[in-house]
Formats: C-alpha cells, structure tokens, sequence
C-alpha cells in the first residue's frame, strides 16, 4: 500500500497540473472561446467514454462546520446496458468514504446518480449546458418545505489520464458549499481499483440503474 500511494502520490502532482487552479464552475460555457467548445452531444458522449476505467488518487471531504479532511480513495467505472455505473472508496481523516453511482447519456441530454453519505441520501441530478471542453456539469434540487439548496456535481477532465469530480451544494444567492472533491489518475492497463468490490453490490447499483434510466434511457452500446 506504500510503494502503490507513493506512486499514486507522484503521478497525480504530474497528470493533475492543469486542476490545480480550475476555472470557476459560474464560468462554464461563459468565458470559453467558442474554438474551444463542442457540440454537446458529443462532447458529452466523448466524456462518457474517457471516464471508463480504473482510478487512484485522493480524496477530500468538507463537514457542515467548513472543517475539511483529506486521504486516499480508488474509483471504478465501467459500461453497463449502455449506462456507466461507477463506484468509489477511501478514507479521509479517520473516515471511510463511499459511494455508488450511475450516468445516462442519450443524444445532448445526460443524468447522473449517485448514492453517498456525502449527498446526505442518493441524488438524481440532470446535466446543465457546459460547452467547456473535458467538463460535465448535473445538478439537482433537494425539494423540501424550506427549499434546500441545488445539489452540484462537476467532472472535470483535463486530459483522458485524469479526473476530478466535485459535489457541492449551491445556495440562491450563488454560495458553493463544497462537500467533497476527488482528484484521480488512471490507473496502468490490467490494475484494477480496490473501489471495484462495491460494483457487486447488486442491490444498490440496480437501484441507481434503474433512477438514471428513468430520467434519461440509455443509448445502447
């Protein structure tokens, strides 16, 4: 596990550079050159293919009272009946951390859910127009008597060897609450994420199937 994360360790400070100061999320499809954008069906089926794989890195977790904790996690994500289903894991602080997932993508219309602690319960959330090359915007809305804040999530890849995802809840007035962000590189061809055990938990990656393909049916392989 020591020599795995230091390797880990070396080869995210290399692939992850062009993260280490993303644009703001509120700039998506703002500020981009319009060389720099793409249809957005197939900028999202694009992404849809370069997020298979297996995936190490790191994890950071933002608690209600802003204190945050950062560690290692492994992320798994493979094709299903025309669906990505993913899964991730990892400890930060003294914490384990995990979750299941599902995106659907059909033509410029894409869903993603995930099911985590982190969310506070699983989350169906829709993609929200981003032309900016390498990143998927979902979000959603927790409906309740006071009107709780949308819940984000943002993929960001800035190449097809890395990947950060972002939850985060955004308030009315345009606040971001950060809950959690993973910063990944792909793992070498044959290795296998240890994330990948949760993808047999048949019960939860049905139920996160069956969400996404309600919101939006999949294309087929």
């Amino acid at each position: 596990m020591l020599v795995r994360s230091l390797v880990v360790g070396a080869g995210l400070a290399a692939s992850l550079c062009a993260l280490a100061q993303p644009p703001k999320e509120s700039d998506c499809g703002v500020t981009t050159p319009a060389s720099a954008r793409t249809p957005r069906a197939e900028h999202a089926m694009s992404l849809r293919e370069q997020l298979r794989g297996e995936w190490d890195g790191q994890i950071q977790v933002v608690t209600a009272e802003g204190a945050s904790s950062t560690g290692y996690a492994s992320m798994s994500v493979r094709p299903r009946e025309g669906r990505l289903i993913l899964a991730f894991e990892g400890v930060a602080g003294k914490k384990v951390v995990e979750g299941v997932g599902a995106m659907s993508f059909q033509g410029d219309e894409a869903a993603s859910v995930v099911d985590s602690a982190i969310l506070g319960a699983q989350r169906a959330m829709m993609r929200v127009p981003c032309e900016e090359q390498g990143v998927l915007v979902f979000r959603a809305f927790e409906t309740d008597a006071k009107g709780s804040p949308e819940i984000e999530q943002v993929v960001r890849m800035p190449d097809a060897n890395a990947v950060r995802i972002e939850f985060a809840r955004v308030h009315a007035d345009g606040r971001r609450e950060r809950l959690a962000v993973m910063d990944m590189i792909r793992l070498p061809a044959g290795e296998v994420a240890m994330a990948s055990a949760m993808l047999q938990n048949e019960a939860k990656i049905k139920a996160v199937g069956q969400q996404v393909q309600a919101s939006v049916p999949a294309t087929d392989e």
